[in-house]
């Protein structure tokens, strides 16, 4: 049967090993933390790539190899450990597999409804820990009070309510700003969560806290239980799990919280009922592509961005296999400060990703041995040395030449002044790390969501994935997917006092993302333009809403295609791509969508009017968040909606959910219905001269 850990201030502790003997010790003050358990020797298989041990405990291989060659204060804490089951063939009502957010929560909830009581759940995991691709790395720093969030790490009310919901409502816990606002009479846009002191604790809590009550009302934990491959004779039987380390267990509902890789290796062991494992199936679970993630953490002894008062806002330096590209955000990692003001911390110096994998170029020759996706860098050995030297350098070279916040010498002073990196923490989430297999997910094809998001709830086999969900990326769709799931099978609804709204579904990147310049009509050298002219376009992996309600990628549009103009369907009568190859300023729009990255100056509907983006930011028209930057682009594109007839349309398109202009670069549309400085002025003149 399951252990009770008998207080739910379980999740705060972590297991922590020397030579002598292994205790549990809590990651923070006050906490009681009771002794370990010693699993079965015979239940641990050495296929497991986390074992070696017979004791169950919050450290993994690449925790112990930091610890064996590095400074500790360089090298993370346990991860939070629970009571575990001792039994070997447990029989089930539910079993969760995978202890993500998306599994952890739904267990919960029928638990709090009374719907199922805790001995009725059995939680499966590969690994040893619970949260999935929410990993939260703590104990940094020479307090070791330090919290590096590797994988997800924030909550933004107007894009992940239910995240949100969760955390202060549900749950309860403390949030503070995740980038504070410049004008402090605003309301903060995002949250990470804190402590009673305004500390980091790493957005892995909330799942903690859920698992820690589930544990102590009974619920059967079995971490380093990877599920193998599932059996099942008719729809309505039971299921047998098949789980490492040759362990079985029966259970009448299983509830899959595994990503899309993990997901398909399962199926393809699986034995089901005739029909089951239809062509249609496999169809929808391969509509989803998996996305490659690099996050890279630099730890200064001072932090100098502080004392440049860089205390939020984004940097970007673009590079390649052989310089460390640069996309990092100042008020992203862990500081702490003393009571003189002398802070000590992380830099987020990188968060890149793709479909292709091309961005994590530089970092893969990096990343440690696997399982996991976190690798530690160290200046005291020589490769490590060399790699932080490196990133240094990249940061001085932005400081110095790329950026306007501070005088470029005032940067280049500081930076030669202040102690250089100590150690990185550098996280890469792709196809090696096995029980993840990605950061996130995308849509390939949208012919087949509604198959994919429920694939197997006729045979009692259900999917709580962010990877099949309506916000891919985000805790938010795994969330999402739990809420569905629970009402349509378990008539438990959600406890949210608000209805989430529908999120429009997209294709995301189907081919690899690089920007040409199209042959023929659509590229060249704008008509009508002059040379203080500014090209009015958005990347070409935006997103276009067409007269159906579908999106496709603006480098995708075609000359004829029928668009969404915001009031009514409109022909695309051009199609314009401006190659840039090299750095300009762009306006950067968090949307649902993803960012929408475009021209400072290009025109979009705010209201009844027309602003161009730097005057909607400047006014409070936009999101707090939109920032004005500058970026490597290859090229930029725009379209013009119903050329042929001017004035009869509203010559606009809808990208990312915003209303823009689709003048194009027709000079007749601009001088009709000028919506941009340059073409008013012209305008102006014109009509002055007659």
């Amino acid at each position: 049967m399951a252990h009770s850990c008998g207080a739910l201030a379980l999740f705060l502790c972590s297991a922590l090993a020397d030579d002598t003997t292994t205790v549990r010790q809590p990651l923070f003050a006050g906490v009681n933390c009771p002794p370990l358990l010693t699993l079965n020797e015979e239940s641990i298989g050495d296929k497991n790539i986390y074992s070696g041990s017979n004791i169950y405990s919050g450290s993994t291989p690449m925790i112990e190899e930091c610890r064996a060659n590095y400074p500790i204060v360089q090298c993370p804490k346990d991860f939070p450990t629970y009571m575990v089951s001792d039994e070997l063939a447990p029989d089930c009502n539910l079993a969760v597999v995978g202890a993500g957010i998306g599994g952890v929560y739904s267990a919960l909830r029928l638990l709090d409804t009374g719907t199922l009581q805790g001995k009725d759940i059995c939680i499966f995991e590969k690994t040893n820990r619970v949260a999935g691709r929410i990993f939260s790395l703590r104990g940094f720093g020479k307090d070791g009070d330090l919290t590096v969030d590797a994988g997800a790490y924030r909550s933004w009310p107007k894009y992940t309510p239910v995240t949100q919901a969760l955390i202060t409502e549900y749950l309860g816990l403390e949030v503070d700003c995740y980038e504070p606002p410049a004008n402090t009479s605003l309301p903060c846009e995002a949250y990470t969560i804190v402590d009673a002191l305004g500390r980091k604790l790493g957005l892995a809590t909330m799942v903690e806290m859920m698992m820690a009550k589930l544990i102590a009302s009974g619920a059967r934990w079995f971490p380093l239980r990877g599920l193998v491959s599932l059996e099942q004779v008719n729809a309505s039987d039971s299921k047998t799990l098949h789980l490492d380390g040759g362990m079985t267990a029966k259970a009448d509902k299983v509830l899959l919280n595994l990503p899309q890789r993990p997901l398909l290796g399962v199926l393809r062991k699986s034995t089901l009922p005739d029909g089951a494992l239809s062509t249609e199936l496999w169809t929808a679970l391969h509509s989803v592509q998996t996305e490659i993630v690099s996050k890279l953490y630099l730890y200064y002894p001072e932090a100098w961005w502080i004392d440049l008062g860089l205390e939020a806002g984004d940097f970007v330096l673009p590079g390649d296999a052989t310089k460390m590209p640069l996309k990092g955000r100042y008020h992203d990692g862990h500081i702490e400060c003393d009571g003189v003001g002398k802070c000590h911390g992380f830099l987020l110096a990188t968060y890149i990703h793709d479909f292709a994998g091309e961005t994590a170029m530089f970092f893969r020759r990096y990343q440690g041995a696997r399982p996991e996706p976190f690798t530690v860098i160290s200046a005291t050995d020589t490769e490590g040395a060399g790699f932080l030297a490196h990133a240094h350098e990249r940061i001085v070279e932005y400081h110095k030449y790329h950026q306007s916040r501070v005088p470029g010498y005032q940067a280049k002073v500081a930076l030669e002044q202040t102690p250089k990196p100590t150690f990185a923490v550098l996280a890469t989430w792709n196809i090696a790390t096995e029980w993840a297999g990605a950061g996130w997910h995308g849509w390939t094809s949208l012919d087949s969501t509604e198959k994919a998001l429920d694939p197997l709830g006729d045979y009692g086999i259900y999917s709580v994935s962010e990877a099949y969900s309506y916000l891919q990326g985000w805790s938010e769709g795994s969330l999402m997917a739990a809420d569905d799931v629970l009402e349509a099978y378990y008539s438990v609804t959600p406890p949210w006092s608000f209805d989430p709204v529908p999120i429009v579904q997209v294709v995301r990147q189907t081919a690899a993302d690089v920007c040409v310049s199209e042959a023929g009509e659509a590229g060249g050298t704008a008509v009508g333009a002059t040379e203080e002219d500014e090209a009015l376009c958005f990347l070409g992996n935006s997103k276009v809403q067409m007269a159906n309600g579908s999106l496709i990628l603006l480098k995708a549009a075609q000359k004829g295609d029928m668009v969404w103009t915001g009031s009514a369907p409109g022909r695309i009568t051009d199609v314009l791509v401006h190659k840039v190859g090299g750095i300009v300023p762009v306006a950067v729009i968090a949307t649902s969508l993803g960012d929408l990255v475009g021209t400072p100056s290009h025109p979009v509907k705010v209201g009844e009017k027309w602003l161009e983006i730097s005057q909607a930011l400047a006014s409070g028209e936009l999101p707090q968040s939109t920032v004005i930057e500058e970026r490597y682009v290859d090229a930029f594109y725009n379209l013009e909606i119903d050329g042929h007839v001017p004035g009869k349309s509203e010559h606009a398109y809808v990208v990312n959910g915003i209303i823009a202009s689709g003048l194009g670069d027709s000079e007749v549309l601009n001088m009709m219905m000028p919506r941009q400085d340059g073409w008013k002025n012209k305008a102006e003149a014109s009509s002055s001269a007659r």
